[in-house]
């Protein structure tokens, strides 16, 4: 014990005295660290409905009437460091949840939200390793005038989920696990990305001890690949995205494989910004193939401090399970405070949503959402 203390003198005064050993430098090393995040709360109010309402903040309890997010909140960390030869790495990490009852959203994952380390290089793009939104995710939620929050929203339509997320699954809802991508800089306004993501079926099982049982293999999905090719000019925004897994081996949606294509387009008049969006996807079922079309149209429009929202989508579906589903949403958001800047971003606003959704052989479902988020 003692020749540890001395050994822990020696560092320490090793340390002191040659600051080199504690810190040191290359080049220009221009760091910044962002706390950032966002607590959504609100009444909301459902009925009794059967058809599947996709909504933000996690599920609703039918026929009550609760005080419920609308959307997910999050706190996260974002860290930069500028390197040499024009370089910058950068991570990325996220933790969502309940705010309602201070519990983490997913309790198996403590960074739900995202966790990823990149490179970049700004005349040509990055690579980033790790957990974020599958590519086409992002197309998905500028289909989205409510940007997948409250009642009102489409984002589980635009991938092409109906009733108990019959459609397109992902390696973990809309992100990626363990997966690499390649980001492009915007090139006349064009910009893509591809991504990868490991297979993670059958990989994790270990062997039985005398102290305790065999833990059985974790099922997951194959491997998982996808891309996107968007173009910005102005008020003008056009999006197209693929996704493509080879298995999901667990779950309602278990398929021998499934592929989800997607195309967005708005433009920005000022006084309204239209959007138009069309999904694709198939999904390999036991009994055969369960396709799913999805159109939707939305819009917000700025009101005195306020944005109207309206969206309307049909997802029209054939094969074993196929369910056909309307939505439409509806809402104003009124900011009590936005600031929106190059070098920060926080707001409060109040809003009231209003979301519907119908079916063949389903009875109505309506729902109701007054809430207030503040982001920091």
């Amino acid at each position: 014990m003692k020749q540890a203390y001395l050994m822990a003198a020696i560092a320490t005064v090793g340390f002191a005295t040659t600051p080199a050993w504690a810190d040191f430098t290359f080049g220009n090393d221009a760091r910044s660290v962002t706390v950032y995040g966002r607590i959504d709360l609100g009444v909301t109010d459902v009925n009794s409905g059967t058809a599947y309402l996709s909504q933000g903040g996690g599920s609703l309890i039918p026929g009550s009437s609760q005080i419920h997010p609308g959307a997910d909140s999050w706190l996260g960390v974002n860290a930069d460091m500028q390197l040499d030869y024009g370089l910058k790495s950068y991570i990325r990490v996220q933790q969502r949840f309940q705010a309602a009852t201070g519990a983490e959203l997913n309790s198996a994952s403590e960074f739900y939200g995202w966790s990823y380390v990149g490179l970049q290089n700004p005349d040509f793009g990055a690579v980033e390793l790790g957990r974020q939104y599958v590519p086409a995710g992002y197309i998905a939620l500028n289909a989205d005038p409510f940007r997948w929050d409250t009642v009102a929203t489409i984002s589980n339509l635009s991938f092409g989920a109906t009733k108990n997320y019959n459609g397109y699954t992902a390696t973990d809802g809309p992100r990626y696990k363990n997966g690499i991508y390649l980001k492009s800089a915007s090139f006349n306004g064009f910009k893509g990305v591809l991504a990868y993501s490991f297979e993670q079926d059958n990989t994790e099982g270990l062997p039985a001890t005398t102290s305790s049982a065999a833990t059985p293999p974790k099922i997951g999905v194959g491997r998982e690949v996808g891309g996107t090719l968007e173009y910005i000019n102005g008020p003008l925004y056009a999006g197209l995205g693929y996704d493509e897994t080879s298995s999901n081996a667990s779950g309602t949606n278990a398929s021998a494989g499934q592929n989800l294509s997607i195309g967005t387009v708005s433009y920005d008049f000022g006084v309204v910004k239209p959007v138009l969006s069309f999904t694709k996807t198939n999904v390999g079922v036991a009994t055969g193939s369960l396709t799913t079309n999805v159109y939707s149209l939305g819009l917000t429009a700025p009101i005195g401090r306020g944005d109207f929202k309206a969206v309307a989508a049909q997802s029209d579906q054939s094969g074993p399970g196929s369910q056909n589903l309307t939505k439409f949403g509806v809402g104003y958001h009124y900011w009590l405070k936005r600031v929106k800047e190059a070098s920060e971003s926080y707001s409060t606003k109040v809003y009231i949503d209003f979301g519907s959704a119908d079916g063949p052989n389903l009875t109505k479902t309506n729902a109701v959402d007054v809430g207030l988020m503040v982001s920091f």
